[in-house]
């Protein structure tokens, strides 16, 4: 029996429509705002986005303390965001260090309003790895929006 050309492509049509199993990207449960002043806040849509534009592997630039990348940040109005156990799929750096399957957790992200050239950032990812410990990383994210918004005030 053949199956009409309509019918061919309907169904080809509707397996796009059919969700990923992959897992959202969600909200940080929490997020530090260093935007300054009282009517700057942090963007959880640009926050969202800026990690999921992650490149696939970690740069190679030096990772300083922990102290030094909040301080960074601070000095140059971002936020960090802090998640229990979020899933980013980083399929080799998943494999580098062992997770069971292709994503990463991701504890926290360090992100300021910096840019490292036109077209990428520099961000910082606390992995929460398999056995449980902290290991952070540097990696460049494309999505080089503002991650603050400026409230405006109506008079």
């Amino acid at each position: 029996m053949k199956v009409p050309f309509v019918a061919l492509i309907l169904a080809l049509a509707l397996t796009g429509c059919v969700s990923s199993t992959r897992p959202r990207l969600l909200s940080p449960n929490t997020v530090e705002s260093f935007c300054g002043g009282a009517d700057n806040y942090a963007r959880e849509t640009a926050i969202e986005s800026i990690v999921a534009s992650t490149d696939a592997l970690p740069e190679d630039f030096p990772i300083p303390a922990q102290a030094q990348i909040v301080h960074n940040v601070k000095a140059q109005n971002g936020v960090i965001a802090h998640w229990t156990d979020q899933p980013l799929y980083l399929p080799k750096v998943a494999k580098a260090y062992g997770y069971p399957d292709e994503y990463v957790r991701i504890g926290d992200a360090a992100i300021t309003n910096r840019m490292v050239g036109v077209d990428a950032r520099r961000i910082y990812l606390t992995l929460i790895l398999p056995d449980r410990s902290h290991k952070t990383l540097p990696f460049r994210a494309y999505d080089v929006q503002n991650v603050c918004s400026e409230a405006k005030l109506s008079a």
